[in-house]
């Protein structure tokens, strides 16, 4: 650890000497870097050009890919078939030519001299041509612009997607900001995805074609945020349902798939420094963990003491009624005394200085041909380490005072927090081909530890206004592997494909030992007749309180099975060519949550206590001597039965597909899915209690259907119908409440809570002016019966919430996505050919959605849904110049208002204000092996608002007036990388 610690302060160590010695800024220097460096690095080299034609038709074809086989060196032919490759250093090399549906053409021996200019034809052949009798079979380029074009033109479905070379000209670090690019798709807490203004809940995400892991404990809910971005080979996005896809969606299936197929043999080793705003080099708060932290897990320094027994003989050793024998008593208070001595004592953490944010990738790729089989490896590990610092105010409130026209507080608080993560992983897949038959083995790891203090101040009105200082010391640990063994294979002279997976993913959230230390300062009344405040004290009483003084401990895990058959028959029959689809898929799931709570109170009568423990030094809070039964403070588990809970479910679906083309411009593609879900959720109950687990099982059939009408070969419209459906999550049906304490919140199951039914329509027209333009336009509805969510009503001291049934809702809007090339311009002006480097990228939607309810207390009878954004936006300016070298990107995101927190009548929603994004990379490559890239997120910085807009009639008025309180706000700051990569 020592070692990898080092390695990691040196960039540090010499980044803070430059700032310090020279007095100019790091941002000011890392572009001057970038400017002139290139201007000395380039080696003696030729260049490589020609035109790209159809055998078949000789026809010029543009969008086709170029490159030098074990180089980063390559370009795509423009729209007049043509490319261009500047700086190749001399030597001789192997060119590949690929293009989808076109066999891949490999030229040997090319040769590069100093100063010559090299041209090169290419001519590729239809992939459906027949040599010898032999059908050519090539693997499709899944990873580029242009084949991610192709698939969304070729797909039966509603669906738009991201590709990896889109991602490699941004700076999005990881899947969440990744998939935000796409139309109608917006993030919250920065790694939950919501789709056409639908809650995670109502998304459904496959890594690899196997169902990803939730690591929440209380809901359905894939964290993006553990996928680094470039392990990524695209990501689709299914918005209309499907015989093939699962039915338990209304928002998208989403459909992850990692980098696969290589055909090159490959090194790349890269390093990245990153600053933000606000964080690095600024005062910095850090814990002493374990000696693993720096490996993203705990290594036992925050598990459970070995003598801490059960939470059942914990109960029976805190038990001292009336009767109990005093040797009994005593006996028990010694060994609680033991357990309470074994916790750790850390209780503070130690000032330091942020340093810069660091992270090493290396990727390894393989092919080597034996026989007919084409063997190929990616190996990609990636290790990152990034400290965040933030100031968030915080706020709730009572009924608006009307007669003092001003807003009543339970609590106002400024929390300071200091977040370290660690994230590391990697993944390792191999695929075996044929000329018939494709085998892959995939797996995919991820790692992320957090480290994380809190330091609040504040007053506390609830509590006669007492001054606060609050501290909370956490960390979690999530990790995330997903493997799976698929094939495909091509049968009957290719007019039977069969694929199958086995899939096996892992999730799981550790958050062991998170410690809350709560003081206070006691509002008095003094003798001047004002307010005045005592010192600070531990606030503590003869009762446990665990959510301000306590010791919490959180196990999540979930561990799922899959196993899957598809099979597509083409029926030849002429010109005339319908095809079936049919499929099983079956699913095992288990998930385990555990939660134990300790809590901190003082262990005799108030005239027998030590008040001194009360102000003693914080790093003193947790000392051994303190806890005693003579005049000190006891330590008690308060967990209650429910709060732990062991469920699992199957699901077995099959489905049937028919594709029947009508005339030569219809294709109707529909089918239904038939699945059994099976659910049971136990371990909830006291082992004296005699509820039983809770079983649901249900059957049901899901119709849907397409019709696509092909106006031209550029031109198309599609219409889908189909029936979906949203499940309640394991502990929404538990008939027992728990206490959420990341929420600060009592949460409600609700055993009445049933299935929510949709059914949705899509309407899209798509125009392929060429190979890299489109224009997409559609509309959509959604109709839902018993929508399902999460409602507050007030508590005696703050929120607490219940999964509900809605009457209905309606969800409804207009997306546009539009991509532009500038390369058919004519001219050879400077200026010109900088345009005709440039792309442009819009996507925007336009949502409204309406949910009825039925209860009278409700604020609204009908309002939009929860976590709806009436409009989202995206924006990108993309500039490639090949020739030079030269690549960036300037991407502008906008999201709208959404309701956050759903209010009652007297507490009014809360909504996250609007809030616009924009980042700016630029890349350049530095001869054959080096490219250095510079980026900029968050450039506008703006702040994250969330707020109460309400109308009220102050007193002694008639009219309404409109009023605002914040209830959470904060600046998340700017952000600067510089990356460096060699290439081998």
């Amino acid at each position: 650890m020592m070692v990898l610690n080092d390695v990691f302060s040196y960039p540090d160590t010499i980044l803070k000497l430059f700032y310090s010695r020279l007095k100019i800024n790091p941002i000011r220097l890392i572009f001057l870097f970038t400017v002139f460096v290139p201007l000395f690095v380039f080696p003696a080299s030729g260049s490589l050009s020609g035109t790209v034609t159809s055998k078949a038709t000789g026809e010029t074809m543009p969008g086709v890919n170029i490159h030098l086989l074990g180089t980063q060196i390559g370009a795509s032919t423009d729209l007049d078939g043509k490319y261009s490759i500047n700086y190749i250093p001399e030597g001789t090399y192997t060119v590949v030519a690929v293009f989808i549906s076109y066999k891949p053409d490999t030229l040997y021996n090319v040769s590069i001299v100093k100063g010559n200019a090299k041209i090169l034809d290419i001519a590729l052949e239809d992939i459906t041509y027949t040599l010898e009798g032999v059908t050519v079979v090539a693997r499709r380029q899944t990873d580029t612009e242009i084949s991610m074009i192709s698939t969304i033109k070729q797909s039966s479905l509603i669906i738009n997607g991201v590709s990896a070379m889109q991602i490699s000209r941004s700076q999005d670090k990881d899947a969440s900001e990744v998939i935000k690019r796409v139309p109608g798709v917006t993030i919250m807490d920065d790694r939950f995805v919501y789709v056409r203004g639908l809650a995670e809940r109502y998304n459904s995400v496959w890594i690899n074609g196997t169902s990803s892991p939730s690591t929440e404990s209380d809901q359905r809910a894939f964290s993006f945020d553990v996928i680094p971005s470039n392990m990524i080979d695209n990501l689709l996005v299914y918005k209309t349902p499907a015989p093939e896809l699962p039915s338990d969606f209304a928002g998208a299936t989403i459909q992850i798939h990692t980098k696969n197929v290589t055909e090159e043999n490959s090194f790349e080793v890269s390093y990245q420094a990153g600053l933000t705003g606000g964080s690095t080099f600024k005062d910095f708060y850090k814990y002493k963990g374990g000696k693993t932290d720096f490996l993203g897990f705990d290594d036992g320094t925050r598990k459970l003491p070995a003598n801490v027994p059960s939470t059942e003989e914990m109960i029976v050793l805190q038990d001292f009624r009336d009767g109990t024998p005093q040797e009994v008593i005593d006996s028990r208070k010694a060994e609680l005394t033991e357990i309470a001595r074994a916790f750790s004592e850390t209780s503070t953490a130690q000032k330091q200085t942020a340093p810069i944010d660091n992270k090493l990738s290396v990727d390894f790729s393989f092919f080597k041909p034996i026989n007919k089989v084409k063997i190929s490896n990616i190996t990609s590990f990636h290790y990152k380490i990034a400290s965040f610092t933030d100031q968030t105010n915080r706020a709730t409130y009572e009924v608006y005072d009307t007669i003092n026209d001003t807003s009543v507080y339970v609590y106002n608080f400024t929390d300071d927090v200091y977040r370290r993560s660690i994230q590391w992983g990697g993944l390792h897949n191999w695929s075996f081909s044929t000329r018939n038959s494709v085998i892959e083995f995939r797996n995919l790891f991820n790692q992320v530890g957090t480290t994380k203090t809190t330091f609040r101040n504040g007053i506390d009105y609830y509590r006669d206004a007492n001054k606060v200082r609050a501290f909370e010391l956490a960390y979690s640990s999530r990790t995330l592997y997903s493997g799976q063994v698929s094939g495909d294979h091509k049968l009957a002279g290719d007019k039977l494909t069969v694929g199958w997976i086995v899939g096996y993913n892992y999730g799981s959230k550790m958050e062991p030992d998170n410690r809350r230390i709560y003081t206070i300062s006691t509002r008095i009344f003094g003798d001047n007749d004002e307010y005045e405040y005592t010192p600070y004290k531990l606030d503590y009483s003869t009762t446990v309180n665990t959510e301000s003084n306590g010791r919490i401990f959180i196990e999540t895990k979930e561990n799922i099975y899959t196993l899957s058959a598809n099979a597509e028959y083409k029926l030849l029959a002429g010109s005339w060519q319908p095809s079936i689809k049919t499929g099983i898929y079956y699913e095992n799931k288990g998930r385990d949550f555990n939660l134990r709570t300790f809590g901190t109170a003082e262990a005799v009568i108030q005239s027998n206590f030590n008040n001194g423990i009360l102000y003693q030094p914080l790093d003193s809070v947790y000392a051994d001597t303190n806890y005693n039964y003579i005049n000190g403070v006891k330590l008690e588990e308060s967990t209650s039965p429910e709060y732990s809970y062991q469920a699992g479910s199957k699901l077995l679906a099959a489905y049937l597909g028919l594709k029947i083309p009508i005339a030569s411009v219809f294709s109707l593609y529909g089918g239904i899915r038939v699945e059994k879900f099976d659910r049971v959720l136990g371990g909830f109950q006291s082992k004296e209690s005699s509820d039983p687990d809770i079983v649901l099982d249900t059957l049901n059939i899901y119709p849907s259907a397409i019709l696509t009408y092909n106006l031209t070969n550029k031109s198309i419209f599609r219409l889908s119908y189909g029936s979906t459906v949203n499940r309640p999550e394991y502990r929404e049906i538990a008939p027992y409440a728990f206490y959420d304490f990341e929420q600060s919140a009592t949460v409600y199951g609700n055993p009445d809570l049933k299935d929510s039914y949709i059914q949705n329509i899509d309407l899209r027209y798509e125009y392929y002016p060429t190979p890299v333009d489109f224009i997409t336009i559609g509309a959509f509805y959604k109709k839902f019966k018993d929508p399902i969510e999460l409602n507050l009503f007030p508590a005696s001291n703050g929120w607490d919430f219940v999964a509900v049934n809605s009457i209905s809702a309606e969800l409804k809007g207009i997306e546009l996505e539009i991509r532009k090339s500038f390369s058919a311009l004519n001219g050879g002006t400077g200026f010109t050919n900088f345009i005709k480097n440039m792309a442009i990228t819009f996507n925007g939607a336009y949502i409204d959605g309406v949910v009825t309810k039925d209860n009278d207390y409700v604020r609204d009878k009908k309002r939009a849904l929860y976590g709806q954004s009436p409009y989202i936006l995206n924006v990108g300016l993309y500039y490639q110049d090949d020739m030079r070298g030269w690549s960036g990107s300037l991407l502008y995101n906008l999201i709208g208002p959404r309701i956050v927190i759903v209010g009652t009548p007297n507490i009014p929603n809360v909504y996250e204000l609007s809030r616009s994004l924009l980042d700016f990379t630029i890349s350049k490559k530095l001869g054959n092996h080096t490219t250095l890239k510079l980026g900029a997120k968050n450039l506008l910085d703006a702040p994250v608002i969330y707020r109460q807009t309400f109308n009220v009639v102050l007193e002694g008025q008639t009219n309404e007036v409109e009023r605002k309180q914040d209830i959470r706000s904060y600046t998340p700051g700017r952000s600067y990388y510089l990356t460096i990569s060699y290439r081998f």
